[in-house]
């Protein structure tokens, strides 16, 4: 066979392979999901692994609630400070102009 046939044939195969693997690949994925067949340690590995996932993502939402919990009392903190820092310099510069009109 001459080389120059084999380009355009082997460009047709990868496309009819890839979609013969991929239903391969779905087909092995229904029986799992069906309980039929497939390896009992690999159907455990899969649902533990779901459940450790599950897990960590309650995990992560935890500690997103407590640091935006957390965001929100240093805000308040700071906001506080912010106004105390305000008042006093209002007081000092009232005082000011009091000992400045004075003299």
């Amino acid at each position: 066979m001459e080389p120059a046939l084999l380009i355009p044939i082997m460009a047709l195969m990868i496309p009819i392979v890839a979609i013969v693997m991929s239903f391969k690949y779905k087909a092995k994925e229904l029986e799992l999901k069906a309980g039929r067949g497939g390896d009992p340690n690999v159907v455990s590995a899969l649902e533990d692994m779901k459940r450790q996932i599950a897990d960590l993502r309650d995990t992560t939402t935890r500690y997103d609630m407590s640091f935006d919990s957390a965001l929100q009392r240093i805000e308040s903190r700071v906001g506080n400070i912010e106004n105390r820092v305000s008042t006093i310099e209002r007081a000092s510069t009232t005082a000011e102009h009091v000992t400045s009109r004075s003299s």
